[in-house]
Protein backbone atom coordinates (compact mmCIF):
# COMPACT_ATOMS: atom_id res chain seq x y z
CA UNK A 1 0.00 0.00 0.00
CA UNK A 2 1.37 3.25 -0.35
CA UNK A 3 1.71 6.72 1.26
CA UNK A 4 -0.93 8.80 0.70
CA UNK A 5 0.16 11.35 -2.27
CA UNK A 6 -0.46 15.49 -2.00
CA UNK A 7 -0.98 16.49 -5.54
CA UNK A 8 -4.37 18.09 -5.82
CA UNK A 9 -7.15 16.05 -6.82
CA UNK A 10 -8.98 16.36 -10.09
CA UNK A 11 -12.50 14.75 -10.78
CA UNK A 12 -14.28 13.57 -13.96
CA UNK A 13 -17.82 15.07 -14.96
CA UNK A 14 -20.18 12.90 -16.37
CA UNK A 15 -22.49 14.46 -18.82
CA UNK A 16 -24.78 11.97 -19.84
CA UNK A 17 -27.54 14.59 -20.81
CA UNK A 18 -25.28 16.21 -23.53
CA UNK A 19 -25.37 13.85 -25.88
CA UNK A 20 -21.63 11.86 -27.02
CA UNK A 21 -21.54 11.81 -23.22
CA UNK A 22 -20.41 9.41 -20.97
CA UNK A 23 -23.53 7.91 -20.92
CA UNK A 24 -24.04 7.09 -24.20
CA UNK A 25 -23.60 3.13 -25.02
CA UNK A 26 -23.47 3.42 -29.09
CA UNK A 27 -20.45 3.45 -31.34
CA UNK A 28 -18.25 6.91 -31.66
CA UNK A 29 -20.10 9.87 -30.66
CA UNK A 30 -20.97 12.57 -33.06
CA UNK A 31 -18.50 14.86 -33.32
CA UNK A 32 -20.00 18.19 -30.70
CA UNK A 33 -19.12 19.80 -27.86
CA UNK A 34 -19.35 17.07 -25.83
CA UNK A 35 -18.08 14.77 -28.23
CA UNK A 36 -15.17 13.87 -26.01
CA UNK A 37 -16.48 13.74 -22.52
CA UNK A 38 -15.37 10.44 -21.03
CA UNK A 39 -13.22 9.72 -24.04
CA UNK A 40 -10.16 11.58 -22.10
CA UNK A 41 -9.99 11.98 -18.58
CA UNK A 42 -7.32 13.84 -16.18
CA UNK A 43 -6.02 12.57 -13.24
CA UNK A 44 -3.53 14.41 -10.24
CA UNK A 45 -0.82 13.23 -12.32
CA UNK A 46 -2.01 11.30 -15.18
CA UNK A 47 -4.03 11.10 -17.96
CA UNK A 48 -6.00 8.44 -19.77
CA UNK A 49 -7.72 8.19 -22.84
CA UNK A 50 -9.97 5.90 -25.09
CA UNK A 51 -8.75 5.29 -28.96
CA UNK A 52 -10.58 4.95 -31.59
CA UNK A 53 -10.71 0.96 -31.70
CA UNK A 54 -11.83 1.02 -28.18
CA UNK A 55 -8.55 0.24 -26.41
CA UNK A 56 -7.43 2.59 -23.46
CA UNK A 57 -4.02 4.47 -23.50
CA UNK A 58 -2.54 6.20 -20.45
CA UNK A 59 0.24 8.12 -19.49
CA UNK A 60 2.22 10.48 -16.83
CA UNK A 61 2.63 9.73 -13.24
CA UNK A 62 2.42 5.71 -12.27
CA UNK A 63 3.89 4.99 -8.17
CA UNK A 64 0.33 3.44 -7.59
CA UNK A 65 -0.29 1.62 -10.66
CA UNK A 66 -2.75 4.32 -11.93
CA UNK A 67 -1.64 3.72 -15.99
CA UNK A 68 -2.67 0.18 -15.69
CA UNK A 69 0.37 -1.61 -17.49
CA UNK A 70 1.31 -3.75 -14.78
CA UNK A 71 4.19 -1.17 -13.74
CA UNK A 72 4.67 1.40 -11.44
CA UNK A 73 6.90 3.49 -13.95
CA UNK A 74 6.16 6.97 -15.05
CA UNK A 75 5.56 7.16 -18.88
CA UNK A 76 5.91 10.60 -20.79
CA UNK A 77 4.41 9.06 -24.27
CA UNK A 78 0.88 7.19 -24.15
CA UNK A 79 0.78 3.45 -23.40
CA UNK A 80 -1.99 0.62 -23.49
CA UNK A 81 -3.52 -1.00 -20.96
CA UNK A 82 -3.40 -4.57 -21.52
CA UNK A 83 -6.71 -6.61 -21.63
CA UNK A 84 -8.93 -3.85 -22.21
CA UNK A 85 -11.26 -3.56 -25.81
CA UNK A 86 -14.15 -2.04 -26.48
CA UNK A 87 -14.11 0.18 -24.08
CA UNK A 88 -16.76 3.31 -24.34
CA UNK A 89 -15.64 5.94 -21.37
CA UNK A 90 -12.64 6.11 -18.96
CA UNK A 91 -12.85 8.27 -15.90
CA UNK A 92 -9.48 9.56 -13.57
CA UNK A 93 -9.61 9.69 -10.12
CA UNK A 94 -6.62 11.29 -7.93
CA UNK A 95 -4.28 7.95 -8.38
CA UNK A 96 -6.92 5.55 -9.73
CA UNK A 97 -8.66 5.07 -13.38
CA UNK A 98 -11.75 3.36 -14.23
CA UNK A 99 -13.10 2.08 -17.89
CA UNK A 100 -16.26 1.06 -19.00
CA UNK A 101 -16.70 -1.18 -21.72
CA UNK A 102 -19.16 -2.02 -23.96
CA UNK A 103 -22.29 -4.01 -22.40
CA UNK A 104 -21.86 -2.00 -19.29
CA UNK A 105 -18.56 -3.81 -17.58
CA UNK A 106 -16.01 -1.24 -15.12
CA UNK A 107 -12.76 -1.98 -14.86
CA UNK A 108 -10.67 -0.10 -12.47
CA UNK A 109 -6.60 -0.05 -11.43
CA UNK A 110 -4.43 1.83 -9.76
CA UNK A 111 -4.49 3.12 -5.66
CA UNK A 112 -6.48 1.68 -3.63
CA UNK A 113 -5.96 2.56 0.34
CA UNK A 114 -9.68 3.48 0.20
CA UNK A 115 -11.06 0.75 -1.50
CA UNK A 116 -11.80 2.72 -4.57
CA UNK A 117 -10.49 -0.24 -7.14
CA UNK A 118 -14.00 -2.18 -6.06
CA UNK A 119 -11.56 -5.40 -5.32
CA UNK A 120 -12.75 -5.69 -1.87
CA UNK A 121 -9.23 -5.11 -0.94
CA UNK A 122 -7.13 -2.40 -0.13
CA UNK A 123 -3.63 -3.49 -2.03
CA UNK A 124 -2.91 -1.37 -5.19
CA UNK A 125 -3.98 -2.98 -8.47
CA UNK A 126 -2.03 -2.61 -11.20
CA UNK A 127 -3.84 -3.41 -14.20
CA UNK A 128 -7.36 -3.31 -15.00
CA UNK A 129 -9.70 -5.37 -12.57
CA UNK A 130 -13.22 -6.03 -13.62
CA UNK A 131 -15.81 -5.41 -10.76
CA UNK A 132 -18.68 -8.15 -10.56
CA UNK A 133 -22.06 -7.65 -11.57
CA UNK A 134 -21.95 -3.84 -12.34
CA UNK A 135 -23.10 -3.00 -15.39
CA UNK A 136 -22.47 0.77 -15.48
CA UNK A 137 -24.24 3.62 -18.03
CA UNK A 138 -21.84 5.99 -16.60
CA UNK A 139 -18.75 6.62 -14.41
CA UNK A 140 -17.61 9.27 -12.17
CA UNK A 141 -14.00 9.34 -10.10
CA UNK A 142 -13.34 11.78 -6.78
CA UNK A 143 -10.17 11.69 -5.10
CA UNK A 144 -10.14 8.45 -3.21
CA UNK A 145 -13.68 7.23 -4.08
CA UNK A 146 -15.44 6.11 -7.50
CA UNK A 147 -19.43 6.14 -8.44
CA UNK A 148 -21.14 4.25 -11.54
CA UNK A 149 -24.32 4.90 -13.02
CA UNK A 150 -26.87 2.09 -13.53
CA UNK A 151 -29.06 1.66 -16.22
CA UNK A 152 -32.14 2.26 -13.80
CA UNK A 153 -31.21 5.61 -13.35
CA UNK A 154 -29.45 4.13 -9.87
CA UNK A 155 -25.98 4.92 -8.63
CA UNK A 156 -23.37 2.93 -6.99
CA UNK A 157 -20.45 3.90 -5.09
CA UNK A 158 -17.05 2.40 -3.40
CA UNK A 159 -13.83 3.10 -1.68
CA UNK A 160 -13.35 6.22 1.01
CA UNK A 161 -16.02 7.11 2.62
CA UNK A 162 -15.00 9.26 5.86
CA UNK A 163 -17.52 12.24 4.91
CA UNK A 164 -20.61 10.07 3.81
CA UNK A 165 -19.24 10.34 -0.59
CA UNK A 166 -20.35 6.63 -0.90
CA UNK A 167 -24.57 7.57 0.31
CA UNK A 168 -25.28 5.00 1.93
CA UNK A 169 -26.36 6.50 5.38
CA UNK A 170 -22.53 5.60 6.79
CA UNK A 171 -19.57 6.73 6.81
CA UNK A 172 -17.27 3.43 6.53
CA UNK A 173 -15.16 2.40 3.34
CA UNK A 174 -16.22 0.12 0.85
CA UNK A 175 -14.06 -1.54 -1.07
CA UNK A 176 -17.72 -3.03 -2.91
CA UNK A 177 -20.03 -0.71 -4.85
CA UNK A 178 -22.64 0.16 -2.20
CA UNK A 179 -26.03 1.48 -3.26
CA UNK A 180 -26.64 5.41 -2.71
CA UNK A 181 -29.26 5.39 -0.46
CA UNK A 182 -32.70 6.96 -1.28
CA UNK A 183 -31.81 8.56 -4.54
CA UNK A 184 -34.29 9.10 -7.10
CA UNK A 185 -33.87 7.72 -10.60
CA UNK A 186 -30.66 10.27 -12.01
CA UNK A 187 -29.48 10.73 -15.50
CA UNK A 188 -25.99 11.99 -14.66
CA UNK A 189 -23.20 11.87 -11.75
CA UNK A 190 -20.07 13.80 -10.71
CA UNK A 191 -17.87 13.04 -7.98
CA UNK A 192 -15.63 15.52 -5.78
CA UNK A 193 -12.72 15.61 -3.34
CA UNK A 194 -15.07 14.09 -0.61
CA UNK A 195 -18.37 14.32 -2.16
CA UNK A 196 -20.08 12.90 -4.96
CA UNK A 197 -23.53 15.16 -7.11
CA UNK A 198 -26.15 13.61 -9.25
CA UNK A 199 -28.50 15.38 -11.83
CA UNK A 200 -32.24 13.44 -11.42
CA UNK A 201 -34.24 12.92 -14.19
CA UNK A 202 -36.62 15.89 -13.27
CA UNK A 203 -33.53 18.51 -13.70
CA UNK A 204 -33.35 18.33 -9.67
CA UNK A 205 -29.76 17.71 -8.19
CA UNK A 206 -28.81 16.31 -5.22
CA UNK A 207 -25.54 15.88 -3.48
CA UNK A 208 -23.67 13.96 -0.14
CA UNK A 209 -20.43 13.91 1.29
CA UNK A 210 -18.14 16.27 2.63
CA UNK A 211 -19.80 20.05 3.19
CA UNK A 212 -17.18 22.30 5.29
CA UNK A 213 -17.72 25.07 2.53
CA UNK A 214 -20.73 24.03 1.39
CA UNK A 215 -20.32 21.84 -1.50
CA UNK A 216 -23.08 20.16 -1.18
CA UNK A 217 -25.73 23.42 -2.35
CA UNK A 218 -28.32 22.65 0.99
CA UNK A 219 -27.52 26.15 2.38
CA UNK A 220 -25.72 24.76 5.46
CA UNK A 221 -22.12 23.36 5.78
CA UNK A 222 -22.45 19.90 7.72
CA UNK A 223 -21.43 16.56 5.80
CA UNK A 224 -24.08 14.79 4.75
CA UNK A 225 -23.72 10.46 4.44
CA UNK A 226 -27.37 10.13 2.26
CA UNK A 227 -28.46 12.76 -0.83
CA UNK A 228 -29.83 16.22 0.01
CA UNK A 229 -31.61 18.36 -2.42
CA UNK A 230 -29.54 21.25 -4.01
CA UNK A 231 -31.13 24.52 -3.59
CA UNK A 232 -32.62 26.63 -6.62
CA UNK A 233 -31.67 24.06 -9.20
CA UNK A 234 -34.46 22.86 -11.10
CA UNK A 235 -33.34 22.58 -14.95
CA UNK A 236 -30.38 21.21 -14.69
CA UNK A 237 -28.57 19.17 -17.44
CA UNK A 238 -25.51 18.27 -16.44
CA UNK A 239 -23.54 18.79 -12.92
CA UNK A 240 -19.53 18.58 -12.19
CA UNK A 241 -17.59 18.36 -8.63
CA UNK A 242 -14.50 19.61 -8.05
CA UNK A 243 -12.21 19.09 -4.88
CA UNK A 244 -14.78 21.37 -3.01
CA UNK A 245 -17.17 22.97 -4.98
CA UNK A 246 -19.88 22.23 -7.56
CA UNK A 247 -21.62 23.72 -10.69
CA UNK A 248 -24.81 22.69 -12.38
CA UNK A 249 -25.20 23.42 -16.46
CA UNK A 250 -28.90 24.75 -16.91
CA UNK A 251 -30.59 23.94 -20.05
CA UNK A 252 -30.41 27.21 -21.29
CA UNK A 253 -27.40 27.41 -21.17
CA UNK A 254 -26.21 28.82 -18.01
CA UNK A 255 -24.23 27.99 -14.83
CA UNK A 256 -24.63 27.48 -11.67
CA UNK A 257 -21.57 26.47 -8.71
CA UNK A 258 -21.52 26.74 -5.20
CA UNK A 259 -18.97 25.72 -2.18
CA UNK A 260 -15.68 26.64 -1.84
CA UNK A 261 -14.72 30.37 -3.56
CA UNK A 262 -11.42 31.16 -2.04
CA UNK A 263 -9.84 31.47 -5.56
CA UNK A 264 -13.16 32.71 -7.54
CA UNK A 265 -14.00 29.23 -8.47
CA UNK A 266 -17.54 29.98 -8.32
CA UNK A 267 -17.65 32.64 -11.30
CA UNK A 268 -19.67 34.65 -9.11
CA UNK A 269 -17.19 38.14 -9.85
CA UNK A 270 -16.42 37.19 -5.58
CA UNK A 271 -14.06 35.41 -3.29
CA UNK A 272 -16.81 34.23 -0.86
CA UNK A 273 -17.80 30.77 -0.24
CA UNK A 274 -21.50 30.05 -1.51
CA UNK A 275 -23.96 27.27 0.55
CA UNK A 276 -26.10 27.38 -2.01
CA UNK A 277 -26.00 28.23 -6.24
CA UNK A 278 -24.95 31.24 -7.30
CA UNK A 279 -24.72 32.07 -11.38
CA UNK A 280 -21.47 32.34 -13.07
CA UNK A 281 -21.38 35.75 -14.45
CA UNK A 282 -21.35 36.54 -18.21
CA UNK A 283 -22.17 32.42 -19.21
CA UNK A 284 -25.48 32.45 -21.11
CA UNK A 285 -24.94 29.38 -24.12
CA UNK A 286 -22.46 26.82 -22.12
CA UNK A 287 -23.01 23.18 -24.02
CA UNK A 288 -20.56 21.34 -21.01
CA UNK A 289 -18.82 21.83 -17.41
CA UNK A 290 -16.44 20.68 -15.67
CA UNK A 291 -14.84 21.26 -12.14
CA UNK A 292 -10.95 21.27 -11.39
CA UNK A 293 -8.97 21.73 -7.68
CA UNK A 294 -9.27 25.63 -7.33
CA UNK A 295 -11.28 26.40 -11.15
Amino acid sequence: MSVPRSLKPLSFVAVAALGGGCGGSGGMPAPGPASMMGRLSAGAGHTCAVERGGAVACWGSNPDGQLGDGSETDSATPIQVPGLAGVRAVAAGSYHTCARAAGGSVFCWGWNVGGQIGDGMIANRLAPFELPALASSALAMGSYHSCALIGDGSERCWGQNDYGQLGNGSTLNSGAPVGVFSLPPSTAIAAGGRHSCARLADGTAQCWGGNDTGELGDGTTTAHSFPEPVTGVADAVAVAAGFNHSCALRAGGGVLCWGANGYGQLGDGTTTDSATPVAVIGVDSAVAIASGYNH
